[in-house]
């Protein structure tokens, strides 16, 4: 959670030991919890006193068990929507008879209650994929999860787990044509329910990146999509605080190997959606705005940063098309206005945003890579659901099918038993776009949980990037393998350390 620069964590119903809050104490990251939807908790017509009783007083032992921890911040006493008057009652009373300090909320629900007011909160979506215009055209048109007031969960939807954990759920032999392979679409949600496959998901996917032409195909383009996908969601956001007051995504993590809303697998394997997530959560972050084509800067910290913006779009193969600088004293915890606007596009264009503190040298503090098509997605904002905003047409991305396998050098060393510095450097004729790495043990194993300073990285011809990844241990005769799009595995051996007398 704080490698991918979050702050909070929501509990529905699901408390973990005491161990989970004191980690969180000790981190500074906050926690909102509360009560389950969709089962016992909401099922007040059939209560009897035997269930207001077991209610109230299991509040009454989680109360007083988190009541200590000060990274609970908020307890939701309902769920999807508030409880009835003599149940909230009941709770109200436990509240104050144990004098807890902390906020409560009836539900995650924009709701009102006769007893407690209004919420002050929305549940409105989307639990699919959207584009990532969705969050601030939907804030300017004041809709659904758009990027204004607290959304308490929702988010781009289906999470394709990466390629090396699909193949421990299943030999590759079964993962043939993943948009309909039986064991892709088990691994989603309640076979009873609305995303018990990846129909809101695939289509998208295809329409927008072109129709896998490999198993190995259709995992990667799932990462990218994620990527791009998670990114947008937190940027969205961010570039309206304080309009927009808080997001959580649904959802962090899932309980087994699932293709379905979490931002890392079970196997604690990050893949894009992580990255994007951690990306557009930079404390200090450069922004695109889908529905305008501006760009901006957001700042986290709580002082002023001064700072160089530069833009640039780019040919999908590298070459350089045009680029501005400008400057801007950013205020503390805030978003600037329009920075830089892009010139109008005929052709698709990746387009690069690095930023400086103070004067444009030496290392950015972000650099990030947007790939823009001629025409982007177009919402069609009356045909939504609460899970749900269909597209009536999709950004054409399949130019990047296009882009040459890249001549990608790498380099890896031992820095000490947690640390390994790697080193990718892409020639003068060629782009290493969207170059994943992974930290391996002698047996091909990935070293999880991996936490890599960043990945996913665009290398721009001629340059070098150096990336960082820290593990619990670097295992003896460790290799980093780095797979750039359209490109094949680049492995090399961990370097031993070097020690500078």
């Amino acid at each position: 959670v704080r490698h991918m620069n979050l702050n909070t964590v929501r509990l529905e119903g699901k408390f973990p030991g005491e161990a989970f809050f004191e980690a969180a104490d000790r981190m500074g990251v906050m926690v909102i919890a509360g009560w389950a939807c969709c089962d016992a908790w909401q099922h007040w017509p059939v209560w009897g006193e035997e269930q207001y009783t077991v209610a109230a007083e299991s509040l009454r032992t989680q109360v007083r068990r988190m009541a200590p921890h000060p990274s609970v911040i908020l307890f939701m006493y309902g769920s999807d929507v508030n409880p009835i008057p003599r149940a909230e009652e009941n709770y109200l009373k436990v509240f104050r008879d144990e004098r807890w300090s902390s906020p409560i909320v009836a539900s995650a629900a924009n709701d009102t209650s006769a007893i407690s007011g209004p919420t002050g909160v929305k549940m409105s979506g989307p639990y699919a994929w959207v584009p990532p215009r969705y969050w601030l055209e939907g804030a300017d048109k004041r809709l659904l999860g758009g990027s204004f007031g607290f959304l308490t969960e929702g988010g781009p939807g289906a999470a394709v787990m990466p390629f090396e954990s699909m193949l421990k759920v299943a030999p590759e032999s079964e993962l043939q044509d993943p948009a309909t392979s039986k064991v892709v679409n088990f691994h989603t949600g309640n076979p009873a329910g609305l995303f018990y496959d990846l129909r809101f998901y695939n289509p998208p996917l295809e329409q927008r990146y072109g129709v896998a032409r490999t198993t190995r195909d259709y995992f990667d383009k799932a990462q990218l999509a994620a990527y791009e996908a998670q990114r947008s969601f937190f940027e969205g956001y961010s570039a309206r605080k304080y309009q927009a007051t808080g997001v959580i995504q649904w959802m962090l993590n899932s309980a087994w190997p699932s293709n379905y809303w979490n931002l890392f697998d079970f196997f604690l394997n990050a893949g894009g959606g992580f990255y994007g997530a951690k990306k557009g959560c930079e404390d200090l972050h450069p922004t695109y705005n889908w529905v305008d084509g501006g760009v901006s800067v957001v700042s986290s910290r709580y002082s002023q940063a001064n700072v160089t913006l530069t833009a640039s779009l780019h040919h999908p193969a590298g070459e350089e098309l045009w680029n501005t600088t400008t400057t801007a004293a950013v205020g503390p915890d805030s978003a600037t206005g329009t920075l830089v606007k892009l010139p109008p596009m005929a052709t698709p264009a990746l387009l690069r945003l690095r930023l400086w503190e103070g004067g444009a040298a030496g290392a950015a503090v972000s650099d990030q890579v947007y790939w823009l098509p001629v025409e982007d997605d177009k919402l069609d904002w009356d045909n939504s659901t609460f899970y749900i905003t269909y597209c009536t047409r999709y950004a054409d991305h399949t130019y990047l099918e296009e882009i040459p396998a890249p001549a990608l050098r790498a380099t890896a060393q031992l820095k000490d038993k947690e640390h390994v510095e790697v080193s990718l450097s892409a020639t003068a004729a060629t782009l290493a776009f969207f170059t994943r790495l992974r930290l391996v043990s002698p047996g091909g194993e990935d070293v999880l949980p991996s936490e890599w300073e960043d990945n996913y990285v665009t290398v721009f011809p001629g340059e070098t990037r150096v990336v960082t990844v820290r593990v619990e241990e670097v295992p003896a005769g460790a290799s980093v393998v780095a797979r750039a799009w359209n490109g094949e595995d680049v492995v090399v051996a961990v370097g031993p350390s070097v020690q500078l007398v």
